[in-house]
């Protein structure tokens, strides 16, 4: 009980992540793929994929596919582009967020 009384305390007193999108090196890339199959012999696997295109941009893909042992068959790709939210050579007064505009920004 005690264990799990200190857990929760730390769990309190965590802050949050600060990360934002990781970009890319221009001409660098990044591939994870995962492979499951369990009893039953049910498949599936995934691939993850991303291309620094330009030092601001990242293209990138991320495939699923799915075999069950009653021969259904299932798969999904999403594609995606990523780009940092401000100029990083700027220097600005605040963390900008989705959705958040700098401050002093007005309309």
């Amino acid at each position: 009980m005690p264990v799990l009384v200190l857990v929760l305390i730390f769990l309190c007193l965590s802050g949050p992540a600060q990360a934002g999108a990781w970009m890319r090196e221009k001409g660098t890339s990044f591939v994870s793929s995962t492979f499951t199959l369990n009893k039953l012999l049910d498949q599936s696997s995934g691939t993850y994929i991303e291309y620094g295109w330009h030092d601001d941009l990242t293209i990138g893909a991320d495939l699923s596919f799915a075999n069950s042992h009653l021969g259904l068959q299932s798969g999904a790709v999403t594609l995606f582009l990523r780009r940092p939210l401000s100029n990083q050579t700027r220097r600005t007064n605040g963390p900008m967020k989705s959705g958040q505009a700098p401050p002093g920004f007005r309309i």
